[in-house]
């Protein structure tokens, strides 16, 4: 059994033909992120005020559909979700780069 000898990678000329073009694409500015961030929650705000005002309507007899109540609730509920997920990826990351040594 013959065995070869690894190449020598030749530099990072020879990378960039293999690397899809989004990866080579420049990283977006700081405000889109906290600018999408900050639309997330005022949609969670929404449709947390929505299900509530659904659920009054509901106890008050305004409506009768409980599945849109139980919809309405959902959406919040998962929204509030994403943007708790989102918060704490954002808070491990900062504490992560405080603790980086200089």
């Amino acid at each position: 059994m013959a065995i070869e000898a690894i190449a020598a990678v030749s530099g990072t000329e020879a990378l960039t033909g293999t690397l899809p073009a989004a990866s080579l694409a420049p990283l977006r500015e700081p405000s889109t992120l906290f600018a999408a961030v900050s639309d997330q929650i005022a949609t969670t705000d929404q449709r947390i005020h929505a299900a509530g005002e659904s659920v009054r309507q509901l106890a008050a007899g305004e409506i009768e559909d409980l599945h849109g109540v139980m919809l309405d609730l959902e959406k919040a509920k998962l929204s509030m979700s994403l943007i708790v997920q989102v918060r704490n990826r954002l808070l491990e990351s900062y504490q992560e780069v405080m603790r980086m040594q200089i």
